[in-house]
């Protein structure tokens, strides 16, 4: 598994949270998606082989959130 990280703007609610969260776990090789609204953070535990970390920045980006460079 590998891990990342994305810095999120956008998040202003519970319900971002949970957006965010629902939306990346439906990716095949996903094993855990961490939302944090304090910090402004999505932790992902993906495997490289099944989803690539550009997916999972344009899927944030496509529910509506910016994942700065």
């Amino acid at each position: 598994m590998t891990r990342v990280i994305f810095q999120v703007e956008g998040m202003h609610c519970e319900k971002c949270v949970k957006t965010i969260e629902n939306g990346l776990n439906q990716f095949d090789g996903i094993s855990a998606v961490s939302a944090s609204l304090k910090n402004k953070a999505v932790t992902i535990d993906y495997n490289p082989e099944k989803v690539t970390e550009e997916a999972l920045r344009k899927e944030i980006e496509d529910l509506g959130y910016d994942v700065p460079a």
